[in-house]
């Protein structure tokens, strides 16, 4: 993966940072990203079988973690990376991901929006993991933080670092606007997405859009690798691509017979599926 992921930023022609190196850990693997300043992004790939990344933002003072692991198995492995990093872990955000952070984090404070909150409790987030818990038992874990810092919409700076917080559906998008990246749920550019329907797909061609407008040239997610513009372009042409072709199917199995079609080697045929239940629900 580590030639893969460089090919990827390098083709994008994005200047996402001075410097990338990759080192294994657990079954997985840790990117580093070195920006021109110092700041380094520290992205673990766990490479489970829902392909689960978190990072870690690294300053001259200390660290800011971004979304927590699903399975058990790789808490140990993340928390003894960043406790070898030397610095004090002073925050950890959580949008999508609220998978017992202090399990690695220790006594981190745990930062999470009113709006991500809700969603833990009583929307989609909660109805997602109860799904992946019963589909994964006792590995994957469902633990929520005890007692959270409410996350406030708009531009706050953890360790020297700007992070500007903003509504994405039931969590939250995070820019890092000196560092030219930003922090969504999912994209995958050679990965089928989750589209809840026509609007959905609209919203998410105008995210991605809109970051590339902003200057975004490296994008975190929790379900892929980081990538760059490149992967970006990619994604949106697939959504229009994926919107046209369910205007044209006449059901779900010939949706999701024209998406492999045409995407053959794209992963994630369970987003697939999802998202072919939005665009023809009740119908086979």
């Amino acid at each position: 993966m580590t030639l893969a992921l460089l090919s990827a930023l390098a083709s994008s022609g994005s200047v996402f940072g001075t410097e990338v190196s990759t080192t294994p850990l657990g079954t997985g693997e840790v990117s580093v990203f070195t920006f021109d300043g110092g700041v380094k992004i520290h992205n673990f790939n766990t490479k489970d079988v829902m392909e689960d990344n978190a990072f870690v933002v690294e300053s001259k003072t200390g660290l800011v973690a971004v979304e927590s692991l699903a399975f058990k198995k790789d808490f140990p492995f993340w928390g003894d990376y960043l406790k070898k990093l030397g610095k004090p872990l002073q925050a950890v955000l959580i949008s999508n991901h609220p998978n017992n952070a202090a399990a690695w984090a220790g006594d981190a404070p745990v930062y999470v929006s009113e709006e991500a909150w809700k969603a833990m409790h009583s929307g989609s987030t909660k109805g997602i993991m109860t799904g992946l818990s019963k589909a994964y038992g006792p590995d994957f874990d469902t633990a929520l933080p005890a007692a959270p810092k409410m996350l406030s919409l708009g531009e706050h700076v953890f360790e020297g670092v700007r992070i500007d917080v903003r509504t994405d559906g039931d969590g939250n998008e995070f820019l890092f606007p000196d560092l030219k990246a930003a922090y969504i749920h999912m994209m995958g550019s050679e990965c089928h997405s989750i589209v809840g329907g026509a609007a959905h797909a609209d919203a998410l061609i105008g995210q991605l859009e809109a970051l590339k407008k902003e200057g975004v040239t490296l994008l975190f997610t929790s379900h892929w690798q980081p990538e760059g513009v490149k992967a970006m372009d990619e994604k949106i042409a697939y959504l229009r691509a994926l919107k046209a072709t369910a205007a044209n199917a006449r059901s779900k199995d010939e949706f999701i017979a024209a998406m492999k079609k045409a995407y053959p080697k794209y992963q994630g045929e369970h987003y697939l599926d999802m998202t072919a239940g939005f665009f023809f629900p009740m119908k086979k």
